[in-house]
């Protein structure tokens, strides 16, 4: 009997496995069951319905919801070694389950959502018991659990061993655990209340970031091969310039009263999402460039297709969009809309064509600072003038240094008609130019600073910089953007 069982789960499940659904698909329906799910809670509900309508509490949920999923996803795969994909097919087919447990509020039973609390030792004898779900949310809550653990296990049971599938199984249920017991988990890091904001927006950015990082290793598990390609074609330059500009919003963040970490990371989250739209929107709109000066970036390379790009834009964008709403911070929002505005008209409109057109990453990439203190301090009363001759400084700097990553590209650009230094005098003279520019950059951010010492230290500095531009053809760009970081790291200790 158990043998014609397992056949007829097998043959289910292999079926299941065959349907043409890709990651896109599964996320959407992953998404429209959850909607159908929150839904469901907010009509029915009638003691958290004020609650559970708040905007921020169903983004929360929303991210709860589909953070959980992909995590089981990923946890039953590793556990089983089965691929990914399949595992996500055999789940999303699965997850209608949890409109299960508004039946209890269609009955009048309180089967609502909510964290389980106690002490560890509470917790883990009702985890082991297996009463964690039944005493906290009720009999139609319970079944749901127990018809996903046991669909896990036959599930598992079909594809590897007996051992295994208990694995996968406990695993599985471990995971359901560390979701629902949250609060405890992260007591401590949310005791101090660092963003002054309500629990729900906490939990919404943590589930925000957790679901993000179940999306990338789910991209980098699927796509191994094609990111490590990716990796090693990105110019070792511009990363060094992105890690000056992080060290930017270090020193953005030290200009507030306090500092702390997490608070940090999301504005470095911000601020990487931002990057990686500009980064996206200039290589769409200078394909052309890039073919003849940049052959490796990924989209000129034939690496990342347009629907690629399209999709990876989208997906920054929505991602700055959950998270600025989820923060609520006024100057974030304009900041981060002005940037965006900002790259836009850079490539897709063509400003670059304009010889002053260095101007609009200037004003951007010095946001960083911005970013860094409003982090901090989401819900200001005013701007400290420290920050505003911090972003100043910095803005002088960036507008002096950005010409050096012009000379890479002076092929494509005097093909495609851009307006810049090395274009406009030509290699020599434009070389003369924007090394004389790049050297006035230290100096000019530390007399903006007021900081002597740092002066007479940029005079170092600009002379080394002086040096790598005239000899560019052979040492690139990268000991430049090396200045650059080194320099901001000075500057932290010194100023």
């Amino acid at each position: 009997m158990m043998k014609h069982l397992l056949f007829f789960i097998r043959h289910i499940l292999g079926a299941i496995e065959e349907i043409p659904l890709r990651w896109g698909f599964i996320i959407v329906i992953a998404e429209v069951i959850v909607a159908l799910r929150i839904f469901l809670e907010i009509t029915m509900s009638t003691v958290f319905h004020d609650v559970i309508s708040l905007p921020v509490t169903v983004i929360f949920f929303n991210t709860w919801f589909l953070s959980l999923f992909f995590f089981l996803v990923i946890c039953l795969s590793i556990a089983s070694r089965i691929p990914l994909i399949k595992v996500a097919k055999v789940l999303i087919c699965g997850l209608p389950i949890i409109l299960i447990p508004p039946i209890g509020l269609m009955l009048g039973v309180s089967d609502k959502f909510t964290f389980l609390v106690g002490t560890w030792k509470e917790i883990l004898y009702d985890a082991v018991t297996f009463t964690m779900f039944h005493e906290h949310f009720g009999f139609f809550f319970a079944i749901e659990i127990i018809i996903f653990l046991l669909g896990a296990f036959f599930f598992l049971i079909s594809h590897t061993s007996w051992s295994r599938s208990i694995l996968g199984v406990f695993a599985a249920y471990g995971t359901l655990i560390f979701f629902g017991t949250q609060p405890v988990f992260f007591e401590k890091i949310f005791a101090n209340n660092f963003f002054g904001f309500s629990h729900d927006q906490q939990f919404a950015l943590l589930n925000t970031i957790l679901l993000l990082v179940s999306f990338i290793f789910i991209f980098l598990y699927k796509q191994a091969g094609l990111m490590r390609s990716m990796f090693f074609r990105f110019r070792s330059g511009r990363i060094l310039f992105f890690l000056a500009l992080c060290v930017a919003m270090i020193m953005g963040a030290l200009e507030s009263d306090h500092f702390y970490l997490f608070n940090f990371i999301i504005g470095l989250l911000l601020f990487c999402l931002f990057v990686a739209h500009t980064l996206l929107v200039n290589d769409m709109a200078d394909i052309a460039i890039d073919r003849i000066s940049n052959p490796l970036r990924p989209y000129s390379s034939g690496i990342l297709k347009k629907n690629d790009m399209y999709f990876l834009n989208a997906a920054t964008l929505i991602g700055l969009g959950v998270l600025l709403f989820i923060i609520g911070s006024i100057p974030l929002y304009i900041i981060t809309m002005m940037n965006i505005a900002a790259s836009t008209l850079y490539s897709p409109f063509r400003f670059r064509k304009n010889p002053f057109s260095f101007l609009l990453p200037a004003l951007g990439w010095s946001t960083a600072v911005f970013y860094g203190f409003f982090a901090q301090n989401p819900f200001p009363t005013s701007i400290p003038f420290s920050v505003l001759v911090l972003y100043m400084s910095l803005f002088l700097l960036f507008c002096f240094f950005i010409p050096i990553k012009d000379m890479k590209d002076i092929v494509g650009d005097t093909k495609e008609g851009v307006k810049n230094y090395m274009t406009i005098f030509g290699y020599r003279e434009g070389r003369a130019v924007t090394a004389a520019s790049a050297s006035l950059s230290f100096p000019a951010f530390s007399f903006m600073i007021g900081n002597s010492l740092l002066f007479m230290l940029s005079i170092i500095f600009s002379a080394c910089t002086l040096f790598f531009v005239m000899r560019y053809e052979r040492f690139g760009e990268r000991p430049l953007f090396f200045l650059l970081l080194f320099f901001l790291l000075t500057a932290i200790f010194v100023v």
